[in-house]
């Protein structure tokens, strides 16, 4: 029997219990029914889906904006039972899985780019030898039974090989546009080492070394 059958069996061994103890239960957000103890506190593993399908709820609304989501989360999140450390709890555990379910994401979205990358160097490869033997040849065109092959003109197109030369022509400005001045760019790595190294913040800058990140581990 795997974990996630025990788990499942665990799960619904509890529900059963809550509800022979009393007829009187309270219907979850997340669609759990069940009887608090004398403590009034859920187990982790009963409450454990219900993070679950809120963090399901974004897929559900996700055309909504994010002041619609943002409510429906928090009030879902609300809804569920525990004390608020078994929801961070909870909510660390959930967190953590998505993360892992994000680098899993990411790796394959990686593989599938290199595979992908790998495919297009296949096809103009052969579509440049192909390109090659019929100009070789001097065909035009290929008549097969499930394809066609054919060469045909390109637009035209200009190529510039003196541009000095073209600048010097264009008495106008017609022909060759400058580009304007890029805006100055702050180089915020190098601010930072600069502060971290003299302890000096230079002038018309902030250095924020109070802000906190959430870490789950």
């Amino acid at each position: 029997m795997t974990s996630d059958e025990l788990f499942d069996m665990a799960a619904k061994a509890a529900e059963a219990n809550a509800k022979a103890q009393t007829p009187n239960h309270r219907i979850l957000a997340g669609g759990v029914e069940y009887t608090p103890g004398s403590s009034g506190r859920r187990k982790l593993y009963e409450i454990r889906n219900d993070f679950y399908e809120v963090g399901d709820l974004l897929e559900e609304i996700a055309d909504g904006n994010d002041a619609e989501i943002s409510d429906q989360m928090q009030d879902r999140l609300d809804a569920l039972s525990g004390e608020l450390s078994d929801k961070l709890h909870s909510c660390g555990l959930y967190l953590r899985d998505q993360e892992a379910h994000i680098n899993a994401l990411k790796a394959e979205i990686d593989r599938m780019t290199k595979l992908r990358r790998t495919a297009e160097r296949k096809c103009e490869w052969f579509r440049n030898y192909m390109q090659t033997a019929m100009e070789a040849a001097d065909m035009t065109k290929v008549n097969g039974d499930l394809c066609t092959v054919s060469l045909r003109k390109c637009a035209p197109s200009v190529m510039v090989q003196d541009l000095d030369a073209l600048v010097e022509a264009d008495t106008t400005g017609e022909f060759v546009r400058t580009p304007p001045t890029p805006e100055p760019q702050p180089d915020k790595k190098l601010i930072l080492k600069h502060w971290k190294e003299t302890g000096k913040i230079l002038p018309g800058c902030i250095v924020n070394d109070s802000k906190r990140t959430l870490q789950v581990k």
